[in-house]
C-alpha cells in the first residue's frame, strides 16, 4: 500500500514540476494518423485509471493525468501523442480510440506505439461515442475539415449519398471549415466553398470507407 501511495506522489510531483512547455495540442491530418479506428472514441477526463479487465478489482495497468503541459503516466513514459489521437488542452479535450465496449466500460488504446489496450470505467455516457455519434455531435458544433490524403473520388460532391448519384461539380474546394449538415452512414451532407470564395455548394461526400477508415474530423481547435 505504501509503495502504491509513493508511486502516486511521484507521479503527481513530476506532473506539477514538469519542465515541458505549454502544449498547443494536435488533431489528426491524415487517415493513417489513427492507426486503429476501433468502434469510436473516448473523451478522456484529466485523470483516470486503466484496468486490465472491465472490473475495478482487476489490475490497474496504467494511470494517466494530463493538463496544458502534456501527459504523465504511472507505469510508462507516455507522451500525449502516444495516448491520444487528438489533444486540445486549451479546450479541455483529449480523445482516445475506443476498440470495444461493455456495460459501463470501454476498452481504449493507451499506447498507440505498442497498441497496448486497457479498460476504463464510463461514469458519463457522453464520454464514449461511436464514430458516427462523435462526427454528428462535434462536427455540427465545430464544423469539420477533410484529411490531406482524402482520395480524389471522395472529393466529388454528389446530389445523393451514393457513388452513382450525379456529381454536382468538380470545382476544387477548401478542405478546411466544411460545414456539416447531416450524416447518413458513410456519407455526409456538407456546405463547402471554392478556393475563389465566390461559390458555395451543398451536396454529399464520403467521409468514411466501408472498412471504417475516416477522412474527416471535427475542427476542435475552433
Amino acid at each position: 500500500m505504501k509503495k502504491v501511495f509513493l508511486a502516486f506522489i511521484i507521479l503527481f510531483m513530476s506532473f506539477i514540476i514538469s519542465p515541458k512547455a505549454f502544449s498547443d495540442g494536435f488533431l489528426p491530418r491524415y487517415s493513417d494518423s489513427i492507426n486503429n479506428y476501433g468502434i469510436g472514441i473516448y473523451l478522456a477526463p484529466k485523470e483516470f485509471s486503466i484496468y486490465a479487465e472491465p472490473d475495478q478489482k482487476s489490475n490497474i495497468v496504467e494511470h494517466i493525468r494530463w493538463n496544458n503541459f502534456g501527459v504523465s503516466s504511472l507505469n510508462n513514459k507516455l507522451s500525449s501523442k502516444n495516448v491520444f489521437i487528438a489533444f486540445i488542452p486549451k479546450n479541455n479535450t483529449a480523445i482516445m480510440t475506443a476498440v470495444d465496449d461493455m456495460e459501463n466500460w470501454c476498452q481504449v488504446i493507451y499506447d498507440r506505439k505498442t497498441g497496448a489496450k486497457g479498460w476504463v470505467k464510463i461514469t458519463d455516457s457522453n464520454k464514449f461515442l461511436t464514430w458516427l455519434d462523435f462526427m454528428t455531435k462535434y462536427g455540427k458544433a465545430s464544423d469539420i475539415y477533410l484529411f490531406l490524403d482524402l482520395p480524389e473520388e471522395y472529393r466529388l460532391i454528389h446530389t445523393a449519398p451514393h457513388e452513382n448519384a450525379q456529381v454536382q461539380t468538380t470545382q476544387p474546394f477548401s478542405p478546411d471549415n466544411v460545414k456539416l449538415k447531416f450524416i447518413k452512414g458513410n456519407w455526409m451532407l456538407v456546405n463547402v466553398i471554392d478556393y475563389s470564395k465566390t461559390s458555395t455548394y451543398i451536396g454529399w461526400i464520403r467521409w468514411r470507407t466501408n472498412e471504417g477508415r475516416i477522412f474527416a474530423f471535427p475542427n476542435l481547435k475552433q
